[in-house]
């Protein structure tokens, strides 16, 4: 008797422990708040700086010496504001851009007001606010803290925009003392500037109409002197705004000067180009006289230059992982060893190299692991790591990402991922369709899939036509495809990901936030019987009425609608069409349980679409719920409150409608 006894507590034991174990990352674990942030190098890489978000909602900027990891300094700010950068100026002075926060209906919003303050860490000085000298410049310009050149050569000064008399000029400023020179006059229709290697304005965007769904590009007239305001600027080129939500890139994105003043290095984006390349651009000749790096499937994400001698170090690519194509054979060496530190799937990118070369700051995460920020010695080849993205997760996740070849009906094949929840763990599936659409899933951290791994499920992701990163080709087949390829790309990656082994069952859940959202509620209305349930964030019901806010937000010759029209289709020409794949018209077609949610503030898609799909499906007698999101949660701004109360939902109703298998890892650890 007492032996059964015993056997049974043991027996209770050991599956308390492996409940346990497979959930010990908490909601609050996953959604918990993200403690440093806005880390930067200094110029010599003696001392590094980052932002402290305290619990209370204050935060501080901090001072470390990069050898002893010990602190030397730092800056506060008053309540009510918070830090949105720091960035050093020299090594003895850092600038910090504050904004205020107002507090509307209980929640905090950061108001677009930003200022930049100038700290010397030699001494203990008031902090000195840029444009001291401005008052009126002060008092008109809401973001006045847009840096245009950082000055590398020049320590005590940078080159920043702000608006004056109704233009967005171009000044030098004194970061000792705040005063502020205007160096050029721009336009009333001035979007950006941007300075040669002496850092002489060089560049000057404008729009060519209100809309600014053109932009044009000037350089001053040879010879011409840009401080004065009698000089005339010729315009070189002309294209249109890229204004998608997810894909910022302008069809031309300048990285920096080159070592020649009449060169700049460029993200060339253009239509007529196969990918996003990097390329040396002459503002004399309007050519470009050189590519440095075009991949043979990928854009081109960023460039690394160096700030100093104004040299071209490489190439980043997302391929699956970040990945880069450098120039100097020292550096690659430097970045295998980094790799090497970490091994596996890890995405190492540098943040920033130090003047001399002697230290960098470096960012590292994995599908595993949150991120984290380290320096690196590169006499020692050693790597300290400084501050965790989320302290709460790291070595905490068992989940294992695959990378798959999934093949579509048209003999097309995609790249796509897949997340079980632990070694030899089968999960049931739940297919996770990214937003944009002109974006992409990488083998990298994202929350969303981690929590629901750790909660036994198989997650998928699908980088389906339409995407970007592969190509315009690529990204241009989803235009219009709202309802054709884009749509049968995840239903073919569901059917084929259904026939895996390490998949339990067939039972599988769909879910998005944003074009994602659409992408689920299409799949789920349309192909009912895959699907058991189906989870929709800030996602368009109809498609008409969103082009109608479009029209009404931006205008009707925006570059915001005409992106859209060209993504989705023509509000009058395509109207049919458009109502034909809306969800908010094919609500009798539902068999499934449906979660909708939705930010209260909503700035890109209103929440009158989940509102109106809500009461639509529920007249029609369909299951749904609705989760209002407030606490200054947006489109794209996710506070504590509303990460929390998100994932609980998450948790909640696929615990209902698409419970765990057996052998989920609490279940298949047990005896």
């Amino acid at each position: 008797m007492g032996r059964r006894v015993l056997a049974a507590l043991t027996l209770c034991l050991i599956t308390l422990t492996a409940t346990v174990s497979a959930h010990a990352q908490s909601v609050t674990d996953f959604a918990g708040a993200t403690y440093f942030e806005h880390v930067s190098l200094s110029p010599n890489g003696n001392l590094y700086s980052m932002v402290r978000f305290n619990r209370d909602g204050s935060s501080e900027a901090r001072i470390y010496d990069r050898r002893t990891l010990q602190r030397v300094g730092g800056l506060t700010i008053p309540e009510g504001m918070s830090f949105t950068w720091v960035e050093w100026a020299s090594d003895t002075t850092i600038l910090a851009s504050v904004s205020t926060q107002l507090r509307v209906e209980g929640r905090k919003i950061h108001l677009p007001t930003a200022r930049i303050f100038s700290h010397d860490i030699r001494d203990r000085r008031k902090p000195v606010i840029l444009f001291e000298n401005e008052e009126r410049i002060l008092n008109t310009n809401i973001r006045l803290n847009r840096v245009v050149d950082m000055m590398p050569d020049d320590p005590d000064h940078i080159v920043m925009g702000a608006w004056r008399n109704g233009d967005f000029d171009l000044f030098r400023v004194n970061v000792e003392t705040g005063e502020a020179e205007r160096i050029a006059k721009g336009r009333d229709m001035t979007l950006s500037w941007f300075t040669d290697v002496t850092g002489r304005p060089s560049l000057r965007f404008d729009c060519a109409t209100n809309t600014c769904r053109k932009i044009n590009l000037y350089t001053p007239e040879d010879g011409a002197d840009p401080s004065d305001t009698r000089t005339r600027w010729k315009l070189l080129r002309s294209f249109v705004q890229n204004n998608s939500e997810d894909d910022k890139f302008m069809d031309l994105q300048p990285l920096g000067p080159t070592a020649n003043p009449d060169e700049f290095f460029v993200l060339d984006g253009r239509d007529e180009q196969p990918r996003r390349a990097v390329r040396v651009y002459n503002i004399r000749t309007n050519e470009f006289v050189e590519t440095l790096f075009e991949d043979d499937r990928h854009d081109v994400s960023h460039a690394l230059i160096d700030p100093k001698s104004r040299a071209y170090m490489g190439a980043q690519i997302w391929r699956d992982t970040i990945e880069y194509v450098l120039v100097d054979a020292t550096l690659q060496d430097h970045l295998d060893t980094l790799n090497g530190y970490f091994e596996g799937d890890w995405n190492v990118s540098f943040s920033k190299i130090a003047d001399n070369g002697s230290a960098a700051l470096v960012y590292a995460s994995a599908s595993d692991e949150p991120g984290a920020y380290y320096i690196y010695d590169f006499k020692a080849k050693d790597t300290k790591r400084i501050a965790r993205k989320n302290r709460s997760l790291h070595n905490a996740l068992e989940a294992e990402t695959e990378v798959l070849d999934i093949p579509v009906r048209d003999g097309t094949t995609l790249t796509g991922y897949l997340t079980v929840p632990g070694k030899n763990s089968k999960g049931r599936l739940i297919m996770m369709i990214h937003g944009g659409p002109e974006q992409r899933d990488v083998l990298d951290y994202d929350r969303d899939v981690q929590f629901l791994a750790s909660r036994g499920y198989a997650v998928a992701r699908v980088n389906f036509r339409g995407s970007s990163g592969y190509g315009r080709a690529f990204a241009s087949a989803g235009y219009r495809q709202w309802g054709g390829v884009m749509h049968t790309d995840v239903i073919d990656a569901t059917l084929w990901l259904q026939k895996r082994q390490d998949i339990a069952g067939s039972e599988t859940c769909i879910m998005g936030y944003s074009y994602g959202a659409y992408a689920a509620l299409l799949a789920g209305a349309l192909q009912p019987q895959l699907y058991t349930c189906i989870v929709a964030g800030g996602g368009p019901s109809d498609l008409n009425q969103f082009l109608k806010d479009e029209r009404k937000t931006h205008g009707r010759n925006s570059p915001q609608l005409a992106y859209w029209e060209k993504a989705i289709g023509e509000r009058k020409a395509d109207k049919d069409l458009l109502a034909s794949i809306s969800p908010i018209n094919l609500v009798d077609r539902y068999e499934d349980p449906v979660l909708l949610i939705h930010a209260t503030y909503d700035n890109t898609v209103e929440i009158d679409h989940s509102k109106d799909l809500e009461k639509a499906l529920n007249k029609s007698g369909r299951s749904v719920e609705l989760l209002e999101l407030y606490g200054g949660h947006t489109h794209g701004t996710w506070p504590r409150s509303s990460r929390v109360a998100y994932l609980k939902k998450l948790e909640a109703f696929f615990a209902t409608h698409l419970a765990p298998s057996a052998s989920d890892p609490a279940k298949a650890d047990a005896p």
